[in-house]
């Protein structure tokens, strides 16, 4: 995938928090309807986040990558992944000893990580399962003429799971979908393949689930694809709601 230098920049800044707003809405608009313009941002995205862990941002870029980007909390997470694949690996001891002190030290260490290995055969006592509460929502088809971010959906304390059930056109036949959620920033949360996103109603609607715990309070879009019957993919109408939480 290819970027031009001033679609990179651009891109850059609206994750920096840099654009207007008529330039942040003009780009937002982009992605929401086209998948492409989606996937490169999140190319620049990734590009951002490794020059923000690895030292090449400037200053004022690293400032506002802290103030703009740090403050959502799904793209903190995102950093903190990023982060801990980047942690090197422990020096390697150059301490110089003897041959056959160094085959005992060795020998010692090889029998405690045996022991801490070896599996625990002790009965452990049965754990209560924690019951699931499932919150769920429905949803309709983002319209062109629509404006704001949609439906509000009220997640409360006490859910462990939260049920989408998108509304969809019952005239056209789809054998089955998959689905993708994302940011309004661009950040993938969760993925859908078939046949994890069901059909119901006759097909009138498909139904999504996922952790609640996935959904901070924020603003997302949710892409949704149909199977045809000629065995391709085929885009159907976005769904953008914001999430609201109490807890």
């Amino acid at each position: 995938m290819e970027l031009n230098s001033d679609e990179q920049r651009r891109m850059q800044r609206y994750l920096l928090g840099e654009l207007s707003a008529p330039e942040k809405e003009e780009l937002e608009q982009q992605y929401f309807q086209d998948p492409d313009c989606l996937e490169r941002l999140q190319v620049v995205e990734d590009d951002l986040i490794d020059s923000y862990l690895t030292g090449e941002l400037v200053q004022d870029q690293r400032l506002r990558f802290e103030e703009q980007y740090l403050g959502n909390p799904a793209r903190r997470k995102k950093v903190d992944f990023a982060r801990a694949l980047l942690v090197p690996r422990p020096a390697r001891l150059r301490t110089w000893m003897p041959y056959g002190l160094a085959a005992a030290v060795l020998l010692a260490a090889l029998g405690v990580l045996l022991i801490r290995l070896a599996p625990d055969r002790r009965p452990q006592p049965a754990r209560p399962a924690r019951p699931s509460v499932v919150a769920s929502f429905s949803l309709t088809p983002l319209l062109a003429r629509d404006t704001g971010s949609g439906f509000e959906l009220s997640i409360p304390p006490g859910a462990t799971d939260v049920r989408l059930l998108l509304s969809v056109d019952s005239s056209r036949t789809y054998s089955s979908y998959r689905a993708a959620l994302h940011t309004v920033e661009g950040s993938e949360i969760r993925r859908w393949e078939p046949p994890e996103a069901q059909s119901l109603d006759a097909g009138s609607s498909v139904a999504l689930q996922l952790p609640a715990a996935l959904l901070p309070a924020g603003d997302y879009i949710l892409t949704l694809e149909g199977l045809g019957p000629g065995g391709a993919f085929e885009k159907l109408p976005s769904y953008t709601f914001r999430v609201l939480r109490s807890d």
